[in-house]
């Protein structure tokens, strides 16, 4: 699909799919990866201000055409920077180690940008149900 991305709300990359965004990306609130190795592509990556939620072992993050050399992670946000240079600042929710990280050449300009898990630990998308929940109403 070509065209703006006009209102507000969540885009979801399922079933081993990539999503391309090429334009400004300002509108959407969330990005959701799901089952599958899953893949987002990003031409103006500074402008998503997206949360992105359940980025897992096996999805990538490709920042077209953007060079980038390292990953300093702040509290639910993933910066990318070229030297000293900011490329991107990414909302990331959930529970990720920044050592798990991985930032790679894309081989043609950009980068890639991956998560590994730990060995130690069970790769489990951070969005996936566990349990039953009971939501008790006080009154």
């Amino acid at each position: 699909m070509n065209g703006s991305i006009t209102g507000t709300g969540t885009m979801r990359i399922s079933s081993a799919s990539a999503l391309q965004l090429d334009k400004s990306a300002v509108a959407i609130k969330n990005i959701i990866f799901r089952i599958g190795v899953n893949k987002l592509l990003l031409a103006a990556p500074s402008s998503v201000q997206a949360h992105i939620l359940d980025f897992s072992t096996g999805d990538t993050i490709d920042l077209l055409s953007k060079a980038a050399t390292s990953l300093p992670c702040a509290t639910g946000a993933l910066t990318v920077l070229n030297g000293t240079t900011q490329v991107a600042k990414l909302g990331i929710k959930g529970s990720y180690s920044k050592a798990n990280f991985k930032l790679a050449s894309d081989g043609d300009g950009g980068s890639l940008i991956s998560y590994v898990a730990s060995s130690a630990a069970t790769a489990r998308p951070i969005g996936e149900t566990v349990g039953a929940i009971t939501q008790h109403l006080l009154f």
